[in-house]
């Protein structure tokens, strides 16, 4: 049963309408701003250069979260960092080229032993035309 997994579908819900998980570890940031200044005061929301963009630490959160995990835990975390990163950075792509984009929970992935992870799917809203 272990390596067998469920999704449960979750009926679609305006992100403001759901709640995190009740999970200590659980650090989503959301109490951080997500724009940095610039020297001159002006908030910078999204800068074509890699410099000016907001930093998500999203290296840095999964390696504090993982410090008492075992190694193939950690590799799984490391894996995960990775490719939110890359989402980041497309996301960040997109709302440059013209588009909102919104992730939103669509079924919870449950791995038999009280595991579950959230699966995602973007909603993409083109700008007024």
């Amino acid at each position: 049963m272990g390596g067998l997994g469920r999704c449960r579908p979750v009926p679609h819900r305006h992100r403001a309408s759901q709640t995190s998980p009740p999970c200590a570890a659980n650090d989503t940031g959301a109490s951080r701003p997500l724009a940095r200044r610039r020297s001159s005061g002006r908030k910078i929301m999204s800068a074509v250069a890699n410099e000016d963009r907001p930093r998500t630490r999203v290296k840095e959160r999964a390696e504090e979260q993982s410090s008492s995990m075992d190694e193939a835990q950690q590799s799984a975390i490391r894996m995960l960092a990775n490719d939110l990163h890359r989402l980041n950075q497309s996301v960040m792509k997109a709302v440059e080229a013209g588009v909102s984009v919104e992730l939103v929970r669509s079924a919870r992935h449950h791995g038999g032993n009280g595991n579950w992870g959230d699966l995602l799917i973007p909603v993409v809203l083109k700008s007024g035309d």
